[in-house]
């Protein structure tokens, strides 16, 4: 018997919202993957209004795989956590804390590439005419509401862990992110 995976990265913006609303496989890190492709486009979307040199090509290159490896994280999300939900549905409790770590690492991917869009997005800035800044300070806007999202669920899930240094690192390491992040948005 073949296991079907249905592909939501492949669907309209319509599809895969009403996808979110009633499919259980679908997670918040689905969701915040998605804002991040958003939010790169319009990044890609300033790049291409950046005067022509040799760092806009290299922003630009970078705004397009940042937004195609945000669709891409759309489906990994549900692959990272499928370990953990097949063992927690089984009551197997030590092999689900084990499962946990690797369903947690979609979310800790949407915050570390979302972090290295928001330091291109300055550079980027640097190089733009200002009226182009928007786009820029628009991607700031849904980058940074994706990143709490993705950090709320990380607490929230981590607060279930047996494991209380897990806990505290997971917590810790977040703070020190978001105090990081917030200050880059700051510059928007």
């Amino acid at each position: 018997m073949a296991i079907t995976l249905k592909v939501f990265s492949n669907e309209s913006i319509e599809a895969f919202s009403n996808d979110f609303c009633s499919d259980e496989k679908l997670e918040t890190g689905s969701l915040n993957a998605a804002a991040c492709a958003l939010a790169s486009s319009l990044f890609e979307r300033a790049a291409l209004m950046a005067p022509k040199s040799d760092r806009q090509e290299y922003i630009l290159r970078n705004a397009e795989i940042l937004r195609k490896y945000f669709i891409h994280l759309i489906d990994d999300d549900i692959k990272a956590r499928a370990g953990y939900i097949k063992e927690s549905n089984e009551g197997n409790i030590d092999n689900a804390e084990a499962a946990r770590h690797p369903a947690c690492s979609i979310n800790e991917e949407i915050i570390s590439m979302s972090t290295q869009m928001l330091e291109l997005g300055l550079e980027l800035k640097d190089l733009l005419d200002i009226k182009y800044h928007h786009y820029l300070k628009e991607m700031a806007d849904i980058t940074l509401g994706a990143i709490k999202s993705s950090i709320d669920w990380l607490l929230d899930f981590t607060s279930y862990s047996i494991d209380d240094t897990y806990k505290y690192v997971v917590k810790r390491e977040n703070e020190l992110n978001l105090e990081y992040i917030e200050s880059l948005y700051g510059k928007y």
